[in-house]
């Protein structure tokens, strides 16, 4: 890979020569990509939009999230700024490089949308332009090679296929198990899901070079690699559990999953649900702050449960409480 990173590092360089203002505004369109984002996007979605597309929405992020960070600690490449110190590193990343994981979250989530409204054709063609735009903007920015871009599209574009191949099937299925089952299921699934997705970690050999560390440091005040942190996955696995259990439970207490409402009925939901999943987020973050190495890892896979969970089920059933959903279908 040596003569083709060094190839792309050239066209980089020249690819940075840009004003400051365009790195800012591609600074802006790759936060479509960030955690954050979708963490924001996500309750909207469920509690505004469509829940049954908020949830599957929300299977497609994490299996997303999940399939690119077992590529990227099973390939361990670098990235551009860990190669380079003529690559400025406009953010920072402590991952590895191949496959581009904003890339491989931009083509499933942006095209799964893209596809859903495929009838509101200017909609559409929003969603595939913002995919697009985040592919670029992680090359500009200097945190990926052409060929992580590449790559990570082509496996959020699989995995979007590899989706809707057996969706219909095991989502039918799945419906007309008992709650029981569900749950079992959602705890079951979530074991695989962490422990495929810890795999790598534990069969690790690799160590990563100590001029990709220098470098790194280098281009971004001390901020190293740590390809092999369990963080990721974890609170994956969180987000996975909460999200499966509490949506099961939404749909045996007969929630109506009628999202439509007055503009000030939206306002509510978001302001109120919102302000406690700050609160969840952050509260136990504090709650948990004594903690360190794998109980700190615990604690974030409950964190992430936790909010999930309140996202999913608690917010939804409060909202119908205080009349903010209609009560019939």
């Amino acid at each position: 890979m040596e003569p083709i990173w060094q190839a792309e590092l050239l066209l980089l360089e020249q690819m940075q020569q840009i004003p400051l203002w365009v790195i800012q505004f591609f600074k802006g369109v790759t936060f479509l990509g960030n955690e954050n984002f979708y963490m924001l996007l996500l309750p909207i979605f469920y509690w505004c939009i469509n829940m049954r597309l908020g949830y599957r929405f929300t299977l497609v992020l994490l299996l997303s999230n999940w399939i690119n960070s077992i590529f990227k600690m099973l390939c361990h490449f670098p990235r551009p700024y860990w190669l380079s110190p003529d690559i400025k590193a406009y953010v920072s990343e402590t991952s590895f490089g191949l496959p581009s994981g904003h890339s491989t979250n931009a083509a499933s989530i942006w095209l799964f949308l893209a596809n859903e409204y495929k009838k509101y054709k200017l909609l559409a063609a929003g969603f595939v332009s913002i995919m697009l735009l985040i592919m670029i903007s992680r090359l500009f920015l200097g945190v990926h090679f052409f060929s992580d871009v590449i790559s990570g599209f082509l496996l959020g574009v699989i995995l979007l296929v590899v989706i809707y191949a057996f969706e219909k099937r095991f989502s039918a299925k799945i419906s007309t198990q008992s709650l029981t089952t569900k749950i079992l299921l959602s705890i079951s699934s979530t074991i695989i899901f962490l422990f495929l997705g810890l795999l790598p970690i534990l069969i690790n050999t690799f160590e990563v070079p100590s001029e990709w560390i220098r470098l790194s440091s280098q281009a971004t005040d001390g901020i190293i690699p740590t390809p092999f942190a369990a963080k990721t996955i974890i609170t994956l696995g969180g987000v996975w559990l909460g999200m499966n259990i509490g949506y099961s439970l939404l749909l045996y207490k007969g929630h109506p999953m009628q999202t439509s409402g007055a503009l000030w009925q939206h306002g509510l939901r978001l302001a109120i649900g919102l302000s406690v999943a700050i609160l969840i987020r952050m509260g136990l973050s504090v709650l948990f702050d004594f903690a360190s190495g794998n109980l700190l890892l615990v604690f974030d896979f409950i964190r992430y449960a936790v909010l999930t969970f309140w996202i999913a089920y608690l917010a939804p059933m409060l909202f119908l409480k205080i009349n903010l959903y209609k009560k019939t279908v």
